[in-house]
């Protein structure tokens, strides 16, 4: 079992200089509907003014692995990223974005504002501007879907559709 709190606190550096701080902690529950509490396993501290939300996000993967997804969003239009680890029997293991590489390869800087993959169905999508298209109003979409090998999510399939 997986969950995350969200926690929030302000810091009174000086009569006129407060600082909002929120913190992502992920937990685990070694054995379900146990009477254990829950352990942490990763957290990440930051700040509001900076990022509009970080949310983890974890699916099971064969061999007893987890899959640990973070993404990271910034306030404005500024889009969000994400980034992956693998989670075993030893430390959480950073994977490599083979997929990313392929769009960028394939659409050159015409990824701007990040990408998502959903982590249960390892599909994902991401913007794929022009050079006159708006920032808020990119003319394509990359759907595709990825695949673990090794400590990479490739892609696996790709398909480009218009937005309008």
């Amino acid at each position: 079992m997986w969950v995350f709190g969200e926690y929030q606190r302000s810091w009174l550096l000086a009569a006129d200089d407060t600082v909002a701080e929120a913190e992502i902690v992920l937990f685990t529950r070694p054995v379900p509907n146990s009477a254990d509490s829950l352990q942490p396993i990763w957290h990440y501290r930051y700040e509001r003014e900076m990022l509009r939300s970080v949310r983890p996000q974890v699916a099971a993967v064969t061999g007893g692995a987890v899959l640990l997804s973070i993404d990271e969003c910034v306030n404005g239009t500024g889009g969000c990223s994400q980034s992956f680890a693998l989670l075993g029997h030893g430390s959480p293991q950073a994977l490599g974005l083979g997929f990313l590489d392929s769009l960028n390869r394939r659409f050159p800087d015409a990824i701007r504002h990040g990408f998502h993959v959903d982590l249960p169905t390892l599909r994902g999508s991401a913007a794929v501007y022009s050079a006159d298209d708006a920032n808020c109003c990119p003319q394509r979409i990359a759907e595709f879907s990825v695949r673990l090998r090794g400590a990479s999510l490739e892609l696996a399939t790709l398909r480009l559709r218009r937005t309008n």
